[in-house]
C-alpha cells in the first residue's frame, strides 16, 4: 500500500448546492500501518453571500447564523466569504488526492474541486446495515464512539467524530477503506483536468456571487418598486406551480435590472421547507390545505411514472406574493 495521506473534511452551509459555505472543517491524516494520525487541521468559518435568501431549516440546524459567524471568526485574517478562500483549503490539502466525508456526494458539490479519490462513510454504512437512516451518529455509536448530540453539525465535531470513525473502521480492517487507501495518486493528466475544471468553477462561482451581491444593493434601492411589482403581479387563472410562478416573477423584476433575484436558493428552498411543511403542520391533511391555496397533485410522465406536484390555486398565488415580497425585501 502506498503512504497515504487523506482529508477528513464536512462542511455546514445555507441549504444546497449553489447556496453558501457557512463554515468548512478538515482533519488531515497519514495512514501508517497500524494507526491513523493526525497532521493538521482546517478550520473556518464564512458569511453567506450579500444578497442571498437565509435558509431558516439550515440554520436551525447548524445554529450558524450572522451573529454566531461574527463570534467565531473574532480577530479572522481570512476572507469573509469561502468562494474567496478557496486557494486556502487547496493549500492545505496539498497534493493529497484522497479525501473522506459522510455523505460526499453532498459535500463534492461545495469543496470547489474535484476530489476524484473519495471514501463515503455513509454510503459505507449502508453497506455495514448500521439502521435506517445511516447518520453519522448511528455509525459513531456502531464503533463506539461518544457523541454528543448537541454538538453534532458543527463541522469541526463533525469531523472529529468522523476521523473516529475511520480509525475504527481501519482498525477493522474495513475491506473497502482498505481498497480505498490503496488506490493509486491521480497522474499528471488527471490533475491537469481537474485544475481546468476547478478554474472554471471559480471563475462561475465569483460571477454568481457578484451577481447577487449587486441585486442585494439593488433591492435596498428598489424596494418600493419591488413591493409594487410583485402586488401587481398578472398570473395566469389556472393553477400553478411555484417553477411557473417564480418564472412569471423573474419577467416582472427584469425592467428593475434584477437578475434572477428570486432564483437564488428560492426554489428548493420554497419548496422543501417553508410553505408546504408550514401548510402540512397546520392542516394535516391534504383537504384542509386547501384552505391556504396549496395542495399536491399526482401526476404521470410520458413513461407513466407518478410524481408529485405541488399547486396554488388564486388564493395560494396571493400567499406566494406576500411570502416572495417577505424574503426579498426582509432578507
Amino acid at each position: 500500500m502506498y503512504k497515504r495521506e487523506i482529508i477528513i473534511f464536512d462542511f455546514e452551509t445555507n441549504g444546497f448546492n449553489g447556496s453558501s459555505v457557512l463554515s468548512l472543517s478538515a482533519i488531515k491524516a497519514v495512514v501508517l500501518p497500524d494507526k491513523l494520525e493526525e497532521i493538521d487541521r482546517f478550520n473556518r468559518f464564512y458569511f453567506r453571500t450579500p444578497g442571498e435568501f437565509v435558509n431558516p431549516a439550515a440554520i436551525q440546524i447548524n445554529g450558524l447564523d450572522e451573529s454566531s459567524i461574527s463570534k467565531y471568526r473574532e480577530n479572522a485574517d481570512y476572507p469573509k466569504h469561502y468562494i474567496d478562500d478557496i486557494e486556502s483549503f487547496i493549500e492545505f490539502c496539498g497534493d493529497i488526492d484522497h479525501f473522506v466525508a459522510h455523505n460526499f456526494s453532498f459535500d463534492k458539490d461545495f469543496i470547489g474541486f474535484e476530489a476524484l479519490i473519495s471514501f463515503c462513510t455513509f454510503i459505507e454504512s449502508k453497506n455495514i446495515n448500521i439502521g435506517k437512516f445511516n447518520k453519522l451518529s448511528d455509525l459513531a455509536k456502531f464503533y463506539d464512539v461518544d457523541v454528543d448530540s448537541d454538538s453534532l453539525h458543527s463541522s469541526m465535531y463533525d469531523v472529529e467524530i468522523l476521523f473516529d470513525v475511520v480509525k475504527g473502521m481501519y482498525k477493522d480492517k474495513n475491506e473497502n477503506l482498505l481498497k480505498f487507501f490503496s488506490e493509486r495518486p491521480l497522474n499528471k493528466k488527471e490533475q491537469k483536468y481537474i485544475q481546468i475544471r476547478f478554474n472554471s468553477y471559480l471563475k462561475n462561482k465569483r460571477e454568481l456571487r457578484d451577481r447577487t451581491m449587486k441585486n442585494y444593493s439593488s433591492i435596498t434601492d428598489k424596494s418600493v418598486e419591488i413591493k409594487n411589482v410583485i402586488e401587481k403581479l398578472y398570473l395566469q387563472n389556472s393553477d400553478m406551480t411555484i417553477s411557473q410562478f417564480l418564472t412569471s416573477a423573474n419577467r416582472a423584476l427584469a425592467p428593475l435590472g434584477l437578475e434572477n433575484i428570486t432564483s437564488i436558493n428560492f426554489n428548493n428552498f420554497l419548496k422543501k421547507f417553508d410553505i408546504l411543511s408550514t401548510v402540512n403542520k397546520l392542516t394535516k391533511s391534504n383537504e384542509n390545505s386547501i384552505n391556504f391555496g396549496i395542495y399536491e397533485q399526482v401526476r404521470s410522465s410520458l413513461s407513466g411514472e407518478e410524481y408529485e406536484v405541488i399547486l396554488y390555486n388564486s388564493l395560494g398565488k396571493k400567499t406566494l406574493k406576500n411570502y416572495l415580497v417577505k424574503m426579498i425585501l426582509e432578507n
